[in-house]
This record gives structure tokens, C-alpha cells and sequence, in this order.
């Protein structure tokens, strides 16, 4: 929580897909969110 009205969150995902698509070959990736909420 920051302040009285705000609120920071975030998330980080690790994403994984084998044979993608049908073909021979693996996909990955990371993700990173950060989110700021007012409320009023």
C-alpha cells in the first residue's frame, strides 16, 4: 500500500510451450507487471 488511496502491485510469469505450433522447437519467455491503483 502506498498513501492512503494507492496500492502498487506487480507479478512476474515465466511462460513455457513445447514443440510450439506443431513444430520441433520450444518457446519461453518471462513476463513483468507493475500496476498502480488510485482509489477515490
Amino acid at each position: 500500500m502506498i498513501g492512503a488511496n494507492g496500492m502498487l502491485t506487480g507479478e512476474i510469469l515465466y511462460h513455457d510451450f513445447d514443440d510450439f505450433d506443431g513444430a520441433s522447437f520450444d518457446l519461453d519467455g518471462t513476463t513483468a507487471t507493475l500496476r498502480y491503483s488510485f482509489r477515490f
